[in-house]
């Protein structure tokens, strides 16, 4: 006597689980916890290779009068324009994830020389000069960028994100 039984089901709904658990249901970037995992895996390579790594702590200028304004569905809709306009500056092994509200971190892997930041920095900043156009809607958007440096500004992931944070509103 044999029983069989097909647990496709289960094992899908644990995936799913799983993956919720490490993304933002928004915009499907890592979310903090992933974030964290990965930022501390980067640190010990970093630590291993004598390398740096760059944490940018980005924040949409505003975005709480564009929410007030325009309503939940289109601030989501432009957190998710911002978040494929932030993914067009990154390569493969950098991290971009979305901590929350309008704040994204960008952690960014074997960084050589302190201009080549700068020019990621400039980069970034420098594709929001043109406006979102959404729906019947222009938006002007602006970010802010606070960048901190392992090991220079920290040695540990919680310093490196409070050391970005406080870049970006000084």
């Amino acid at each position: 006597v044999a029983l069989f039984s097909d647990i496709t089901k289960i094992k899908n709904s644990n995936e799913k689980i799983e993956y919720l658990a490490h993304h933002d249901p928004l915009t499907n970037l890592p979310n903090r916890l992933l974030l964290k995992a990965r930022l501390n895996k980067s640190i010990e390579k970093c630590n291993d290779l004598k390398s740096r790594l760059a944490i940018f702590f980005i924040d949409i200028d505003n975005f709480k009068i564009i929410n007030d304004t325009y309503g939940h569905t289109i601030g989501d809709k432009i957190i998710n324009l911002v978040a494929k306009r932030l993914q067009k500056n990154i390569r493969k092994n950098d991290t971009l994830s979305r901590i929350g509200g309008d704040e994204f971190i960008l952690v960014i892997e074997d960084i050589i020389e302190q201009k080549n930041i700068e020019k990621i920095a400039n980069k970034i900043i420098n594709d929001f000069r043109e406006p979102i156009n959404l729906e019947e809607y222009l938006f002007e958007t602006t970010i802010s960028v606070g960048i901190s440096i392992f090991p220079n500004n920290g040695l540990n992931a919680e310093d490196l994100i409070k050391q970005a944070d406080t870049a970006m509103y000084s």
